[in-house]
């Protein structure tokens, strides 16, 4: 990359959305990297989530990133079991930060 040019991410590509685009994620990949943004985050927001990031970024590893997290919406689910797993799954190669 030149000194002159920037590099765009987003840093908030949840899987619930991504979700809901099913079939069209590969159509919206394509849209974001036409538009320059070269790297997106994907957040985990629980531990299904979470594993689903990762699984995300091992079939696009060079742009998608995961998140290890638990969004305030799923606080009840939390326990030393679920941290257990947070922490297990936040080792994971492609998780480039802790948290929601």
């Amino acid at each position: 990359m030149r000194e002159s040019e920037a590099e765009l991410g987003d840093e908030d590509l949840d899987f619930e959305r991504l979700h809901l685009m099913g079939e069209d994620l590969p159509e919206v990949l394509r849209r974001a990297a036409h538009a320059g943004v070269n790297r997106m985050i994907v957040t985990g927001t629980s531990v299904a989530a979470t594993r689903a990031a990762i699984d995300l970024h091992t079939g696009d590893p060079t742009r998608l990133f995961a998140t290890a997290g638990l969004h305030p919406h799923h606080a009840a689910d939390l326990s030393p079991a679920v941290l257990d797993e947070l922490r297990d799954l936040a080792a994971s190669p492609g998780v480039g930060a802790i948290g929601e």
